[in-house]
């Protein structure tokens, strides 16, 4: 059973992808719906008959007898994450995932890598556990049994080791350095390194669900939760916000200015 409210920007992209179903092939109808499923959780079985055209018209007659609901973006937005919760799960990531996590680490630098580059740095780097960016300081995002984010954290009381094997590593392998960086962590801090969600599956709360374990795991330890973020970001910087981050300095991080920004548990009462 999939959606049957949307919001009126949602209704209108439905309407022209239905037009455009009427007037496909085959295929190009079974696509469209495929799209419509996936997408917006639409499906055209919950509202027209079997064996009968269903289109714009179809749609509209839906609305008009309330079948079909619109309600106000943010309703919708609210809606959206709290059914996409049901479809995260989250595991430890493995060996196995190695070359998952280089992909999402240099996801979350924003820089792009060949194939051949990023699986030479998962074989090089990620299959380690005594570096930065392993398997043991990863987390994994499921959705639909599909990997679709990662974050890698970790206690700043280890930060300095691993970050000189790491660094050691790249600029052996790699022949890239980073002059002057600062420290990302310290002792008494959990540092959330890397964020990265992969483009399919942003806009349904998977980072905020990330962050929020994360943040979860560092009260668990008893430590700081930390994080750093472009200051040309404004997406990251309102979601970091949104879950309790506030700017807390600066550092020189992998040759540019980053905000430190700091995790202020809220008032509940």
């Amino acid at each position: 059973m999939g959606r049957n409210k949307f919001s009126e920007r949602e209704i209108n992209t439905i309407r022209k992808m239905l037009a455009r179903k009427m007037s496909g092939t085959r295929f190009q109808q079974k696509m469209v719906r495929h799209e419509l499923r996936t997408k917006f959780e639409f499906n055209i079985s919950d509202f027209g008959k079997q064996g009968e055209a269903f289109g714009p018209e179809q749609l509209d007659i839906c609305l008009e007898k309330g079948i079909i609901q619109i309600l106000d973006e943010e309703t919708i937005k609210a809606m959206k994450f709290k059914r996409a919760r049901l479809r995260m799960t989250f595991r430890p990531a493995t060996d196995n995932d190695s070359y998952f996590i280089a992909q999402g680490f240099h996801m979350a630098l924003h820089c792009k890598r060949s194939e051949e580059e990023l699986a030479r740095f998962a074989e090089l780097i990620c299959t380690r556990d005594d570096v930065l960016y392993c398997p043991k300081n990863t987390l994994i995002a499921e959705y639909n049994g599909e990997m679709a984010g990662m974050l890698i954290a970790y206690d700043g009381r280890r930060y300095h080791g691993m970050r000189e094997r790491t660094m050691a590593l790249i600029k052996e392998h790699f022949a890239t350095e980073f002059p002057g960086m600062e420290d990302e962590s310290a002792e008494g801090e959990y540092y959330l390194d890397s964020l990265a969600v992969w483009p399919q599956y942003r806009g349904i709360g998977i980072g905020t669900a990330l962050l929020e374990r994360g943040i979860a795991e560092g009260l668990r330890l008893g430590l700081t939760t930390t994080i750093t973020v472009d200051p040309k970001n404004r997406n990251a910087q309102r979601l970091y916000a949104s879950v309790g981050f506030e700017r807390d300095g600066e550092l020189f991080i992998f040759g540019k200015n980053h905000w430190r920004m700091k995790f202020i548990k809220r008032n509940t009462n």
